[in-house]
């Protein structure tokens, strides 16, 4: 039991677990010879960022534009915006912040390259552009190497951008097969840019998992460059996709037993608006109870919780607190306004989360 913690639901993160992760994730890039830009959308945490970045990290990244606002007020120099804007608002502001600390931002589309142009040159300043590609993520960016060097050259002869590199996310539970089609995507639009004279500065790579399983075991040679975010706290699927034990996740939702219905189920005073519906792969449960590793999270309500036991018993009762370590980080952390970080019995740090966040 922590002493002076608020009353029930509350989130903690035990600061030496995420210590030993963040070192952990360090060593293993480097080891590789691939630097490492944690991102930070996870948490939006200052603290927590310089955490990340104080073993060698070369910047960080962000994916909205408020969260650059964010951490560029906090001091940090070097940051990524790994997000196409195009609104003309936005863009100015992006703009500004140009000029305070070294942003870059990734693009997909010729409008995004001519909005930021203008929006730049307007502002008298260059800005550093990455060009998005789709290596597996199916989201945004091109799946195409022709199209993705083309916009390359683009911004090559642009005026007021200048070309970053390379931009890809390859999330879920990639194996090297995968990962090497990746790396293919990946490899000919260097070598179409090569063909052209153009050198491509950084190849970066989003993804916890994909950081975790490309290097040393696959090894991908393009990429230079590593963005995960989850891997400072990790969560319950990563424990499912076997790269972590839950001794390694550092997040920790503590609950109250408020309900015992009958001898097989147990109600916690926590819902969906902080557990979040993400389903764990594999497994029906909605996060994980260290205490009761047997029993699962069928149902979440949105302050409840329904919990199966395997079989019947007494345990837990009425009163008792619980500890569950959630399926998703992200969607946990979107949902709260405090962290607070535990070492050992002691909290060593009440953190305000997004844009609530004390800037020091």
């Amino acid at each position: 039991m922590i002493p002076d913690t608020p009353p029930t639901p509350y989130l903690v993160a035990l600061v030496e677990t995420v210590e030993a992760n963040i070192n952990a994730m360090q060593r293993r890039l480097e080891e590789s010879q691939i630097d490492l830009r944690p991102h930070i959308k996870v948490h939006r945490i200052p603290e927590l960022g310089r955490m990340q970045t104080s073993p060698g990290a070369v910047g960080i990244a962000c994916q909205t534009l408020e969260e650059v606002e964010m951490m560029v007020t906090a001091g940090f120099g070097d940051i990524l915006l790994t997000n196409s804007i195009v609104d003309r608002k936005k863009l100015s502001r992006l703009a500004a912040l140009m000029s305070q600390a070294k942003v870059a931002v990734t693009a997909d589309s010729d409008q995004a390259v001519d909005e930021l142009s203008g929006a730049v040159g307007a502002s008298g300043g260059k800005a550093s552009v990455y060009v998005e590609c789709d290596i597996g993520g199916v989201r945004t960016g091109y799946a195409e190497s022709g199209p993705a060097a083309a916009l390359a050259m683009k911004i090559v002869r642009s005026q007021f951008l200048e070309f970053g590199g390379l931009a890809a996310y390859l999330g879920g539970n990639p194996r090297c097969p995968d990962i090497d089609a990746a790396e293919a995507t990946l490899a000919e639009v260097v070598a179409r840019l090569a063909r052209a004279g153009v050198d491509v500065p950084a190849v970066s790579v989003g993804g916890t998992v994909l950081a975790m399983r490309a290097w040393p075991d696959c090894s991908p040679s393009t990429v230079t460059e590593a963005r995960p975010g989850n891997y400072s706290f990790f969560d319950a699927t990563k424990v499912e996709y076997g790269l972590v034990g839950y001794e390694d996740c550092a997040l920790r939702v503590i609950s109250t037993v408020i309900s015992r219905p009958n001898p097989t189920r147990v109600i916690l005073d926590v819902g969906w608006r902080i557990l979040s519906n993400n389903e764990l792969p594999g497994r029906p449960t909605y996060g994980h109870i260290l205490e009761y590793p047997d029993a699962r999270v069928v149902r979440l309500y949105t302050e409840h919780a329904i919990v199966e036991l395997p079989g019947s018993s007494s345990l837990p009762r009425i009163g008792e607190l619980v500890t569950i370590v959630p399926n998703s980080c992200d969607g946990v952390l979107a949902s709260v306004d405090t962290l607070y970080g535990v070492r050992g019995a002691r909290i060593e740090h009440v953190w305000g989360l997004w844009e609530r966040a004390v800037l020091k």
